[in-house]
C-alpha cells in the first residue's frame, strides 16, 4: 500500500523537477538594440526567415543578430508603418500613413507604389493587392505598377 502511494508521488516530483529545465531564454529588444521605435504596430516573418517590425518610427528587419532599419530616406512614404505583408513574388510590402511601398532586396530600399494618401487597410491575394485609401476608396494593384482606382462595385 505504501509503495502504491509513494511511486506516483515520486513520478510527479520527477516531472516537476524536469520541467524546470524547459525555461526558454527571452530577450527584450528596444531602440538601443536597433528597433526603429518602441511602439510596434505589426510583425511578420518573410520567406527568407527575416522578422519584420512595422513601427511608428519606420520598419525594422531582424536577422536574428541585428536590426536593419528603414525610414523615409530609404523609400518609405511615411515612417509610421501600420501593416506589413509579403506577396507571392517574395516582396515585403509596408502600408504607411501616406501610402504603400515594397522592399527591393537588390537595392536594400523601399519603392513607393500606388496612389499616395492615407491607407486605412490593405491585403494581398495570389496576384493582386487591395488597399482602401481615405477619400479614394478601394484600389487594386500589383507590383508591376498597374493600379486601378477605384475598383468598380459589383
Amino acid at each position: 500500500m505504501k509503495q502504491r502511494v509513494l511511486f506516483p508521488i515520486l513520478v510527479l516530483w520527477l516531472i516537476s523537477v524536469l520541467s524546470f529545465s524547459q525555461v526558454l531564454p527571452l530577450r527584450n529588444y528596444s531602440t538601443e538594440s536597433g528597433l526603429a521605435s518602441s511602439q510596434v504596430n505589426t510583425i511578420m516573418q518573410d520567406e527568407n526567415g527575416y522578422i519584420w517590425f512595422g513601427c511608428t518610427g519606420g520598419v525594422s528587419r531582424f536577422n536574428g543578430q541585428h536590426f536593419d532599419t528603414f525610414r523615409e530616406t530609404e523609400g518609405l512614404p511615411h515612417e509610421s508603418c501600420l501593416q506589413l505583408f509579403e506577396d507571392n513574388g517574395g516582396h515585403v510590402w509596408a502600408v504607411t500613413l501616406r501610402g504603400m511601398a515594397w522592399f527591393d532586396n537588390r537595392s536594400g530600399s523601399f519603392h513607393s507604389e500606388g496612389p499616395s494618401g492615407e491607407v486605412i487597410q490593405a491585403c494581398v491575394t495570389a496576384k493582386k493587392i487591395y488597399a482602401i485609401f481615405k477619400g479614394k476608396g478601394l484600389v487594386q494593384g500589383s507590383i508591376n505598377g498597374k493600379w486601378r482606382a477605384p475598383v468598380p462595385s459589383p
